[in-house]
């Protein structure tokens, strides 16, 4: 009996490679995909500004072009359900006036930037690599620390 021989019709027709997670390798391996974004604040945009990547990030890199910056992997707008008011700015980092950051080897979807409150006025660039890692395949990290509010 030979190959030829047997019923192939319940074979599947097509190479079943499964979907880029957030753990494939080879994602990050590879150069990733440009993203760049500029934004301009003023003392009157009190609120902190998100920014959604279109796919999982490799690495991000921000520069406060004029005022200092803050960072955060947690919505600072988010609603404490004990007290029924933001949680606000716990968990970040500053970026000064008139400098970039390091490139910032993380895995995220989403990042929130303000400016330091006594600015009158921010311009913030945003640039990051991003995987072709879909945020649906990204994993919930609101509970990992220095992510969740306390």
């Amino acid at each position: 009996m030979s190959y030829y021989d047997r019923d192939k019709s319940n074979a599947p027709t097509k190479m079943q490679w499964p979907k880029p997670h957030f753990g494939s390798v080879a994602e990050y391996q590879v150069s990733p995909w440009p993203f760049c974004e500029i934004i301009e604040k003023s003392v009157s945009d009190a609120e902190a500004h998100e920014i959604n990547f279109k796919s999982v990030t490799r690495w991000i890199c921000i520069t406060a072009l004029e005022g200092d910056v803050k960072v955060a992997f947690a919505d600072p707008d988010a609603i404490d359900p004990e007290t029924t008011a933001p949680y606000g700015w716990e968990s970040y980092f500053i970026v000064p006036s008139g400098t970039t950051s390091p490139r910032i080897e993380v895995k995220c979807t989403k990042i929130w930037v303000e400016a330091v409150s006594g600015t009158f006025k921010t311009e913030i660039t945003v640039m990051a690599g991003v995987t072709s890692i879909d945020t649906s395949q990204f994993p919930d990290i609101s509970e990992r620390t220095g992510v969740k509010h306390e």
